[in-house]
């Protein structure tokens, strides 16, 4: 399976404006304090966690990485007109798939994340997009009008960022992109900081001896 090489992240916390990371074997992040590099770098366990089975949202908020999170966090000023996530792989031609969120919470009881909007490229000809047109309400499928490869109406389920269809001739279209995700649960470590006391040095007892002359 081909290696992600880059990440692009619109409307991302403190990011109004389209933020992409190059990933390489070593990819340093530097700057000032409190200028986002935080930020970014959580983005990737988040993802990443987004990709396991068992995620319920397609942004997985309701895991460990998040801790807590909500949607209205992960966004830029908390408003729930959406974020950007693209992924990228490595190729001559970049496979290269894109999710929009949006927070659905017209009944403040039980908001929804939902994609609104999904593209896929596989790098080899098959493009499909997919724009969520309101038809589904019920949280169990979502109908999305389809243009590329295959357009037309289409009923689509999201297990995190995985995208499946009830018609198999979608699903063999996204099945490189699924593949890929699935690729990346458990892929990315991450190491947080530990920041403790200061504990003090050890005093030796007893006189100390005197120096020989």
């Amino acid at each position: 399976m081909s290696r992600l090489t880059a990440i692009e992240l619109t409307r991302w916390r403190a990011f109004e404006r389209t933020q992409r990371i190059e990933l390489r074997p070593i990819t340093l992040l530097f700057g000032w304090n409190n200028t986002g590099k935080s930020a970014l770098l959580r983005a990737l366990p988040l993802i990443a966690d987004s990709a396991r089975p068992d995620a319920v949202t397609p942004l997985n908020l309701k895991g460990e990485v998040a801790r807590g999170a909500t949607f209205r966090d992960v966004s830029w000023r908390g408003e729930r007109k959406g974020l950007s996530i693209a992924l990228e792989w490595e190729g001559e031609a970049p496979p290269r798939y894109e999710v929009e969120l949006q927070l659905d919470d017209d009944r403040p009881e039980q908001p929804v994340m939902r994609v609104r909007r999904f593209s896929w490229r596989d790098g080899r000809g098959v493009q499909i997009e997919g724009t969520w047109n309101l038809t589904d309400a019920n949280g169990h499928g979502s109908g999305f009008d389809l243009s590329g490869t295959r357009s037309g109406p289409a009923t689509l389920r999201f297990t995190g960022l995985r995208p499946r269809g009830h018609d198999e001739a979608v699903n063999d279209l996204l099945l490189g992109v699924v593949r890929r995700i699935e690729a990346l649960d458990g892929a990315v470590q991450w190491l947080a900081s530990v920041r403790g006391p200061i504990r003090p040095r050890a005093r030796a007892r007893g006189r100390p001896r005197a120096p020989r002359g």
